[in-house]
């Protein structure tokens, strides 16, 4: 008979643990029942189950992530398919960033491409992640 078995810990468990030990770490600081040095260690512990969680949640997600290498589509695209999501017109777009229309038709046509202080702002009045508008990858919204 096999006894070696593997129990597989998924993110959302590291994530149950690290809620059950903050909630008793927050007690025992409360209650001063527990010297420093295991408050200490219990935050450590704490870290160690939070930081594995988000690595194995992003590794995840990057594996799930579809990648757009195939894609032709460049920031220019995917400022019109946000834009078009929300039902915004090049003006509406334009009017919300303070910009003249042109600037908008210029960089969804592809002839130029906004300036690095624009792509916050951009991203603000499109309602998408600003990575997804400069990459195409890692969308937080869906656009």
């Amino acid at each position: 008979m096999n006894t070696n078995m593997t129990i597989q810990v998924t993110p959302a468990d590291n994530l149950r643990k690290l809620n059950d030990l903050l909630a008793v770490l927050g007690q025992s600081m409360r209650d001063g029942t527990s010297p420093s040095e295991e408050i200490e260690t219990c935050i450590g512990i704490a870290w160690d189950l939070g930081n594995s969680a988000y690595n194995r949640i992003l590794t995840q997600s990057q594996v799930n992530q579809p990648t757009t290498d195939y894609t032709p589509y460049n920031i220019g695209n995917r400022i019109q398919i946000a834009r078009e999501k929300l039902g915004m017109s090049e003006d509406d777009l334009a009017e919300k960033l303070n910009i003249h229309p042109g600037d908008v038709l210029t960089w969804e046509d592809g002839a130029d491409q906004p300036l690095a202080g624009m792509v916050i702002p951009l991203a603000n009045a499109l309602k998408c992640d600003p990575m997804w508008l400069l990459t195409g990858k890692n969308a937080e919204s869906e656009v």
